[in-house]
């Protein structure tokens, strides 16, 4: 009976361990809000958002179990569901959104604009960043630092998934 309490005890810590990671991860804001809090950053910052496309949400699923006497789940080939998702940020209880932002404005503005994304609330991720000069049909050799310039990215964020 001991053994049980001690174990139900760290069983316990354990579960509110996760949900304080969960809490990290997750932050306290909606992802639907997300795109809505961009363009406030945005307009602070002085840029102007040109594109924002939402693309898929992906929910946590739980790995496939391995059939009855083998070691390893099948590979999609034979029929089975083949290796777990990498992503391990994407847990029980949480959701990825991500959406392709296209933002153009002074470098310094840009700047400014990322590093308010990375202080937001929501676990968000920046990747396939591309930065290019609008308007590439004027004078190269000006040396003008005025100049805009166009930002691309895939912004992933991280929230929970809602209750069902």
């Amino acid at each position: 009976e001991a053994q049980l309490l001690a174990v139900n005890r760290e069983l316990l810590e354990l579960r509110e361990q996760q949900a304080q990671l969960l809490q990290l991860v997750a932050g306290v804001s909606e992802l639907d809000t997300l795109l809505a809090q961009l363009n406030d950053l945005a307009e602070e910052k002085g840029v102007i958002i040109t594109r924002a496309e939402p693309g898929d949400v992906q929910s946590y699923q739980p790995p496939p179990q391995p059939v009855e006497g083998q070691d390893d789940v099948p590979p999609p080939a034979a029929g089975g569901e083949g290796a777990p998702p990498t992503d391990p940020l994407l847990r029980e209880g949480l959701e990825r959104r991500s959406a392709q932002l296209g933002v153009s404005g002074s470098f310094s503005g840009l700047v400014a604009f990322m590093r308010a994304l990375e202080s937001l609330q929501v676990f968000v991720e920046i990747s396939d960043l591309s930065v290019t000069q609008a308007g590439s049909g004027q004078d190269d050799n000006s040396q003008d630092s005025a100049r805009d310039l166009d930002l691309e990215l895939t912004l992933t964020a991280y929230g929970r998934q809602p209750a069902r």
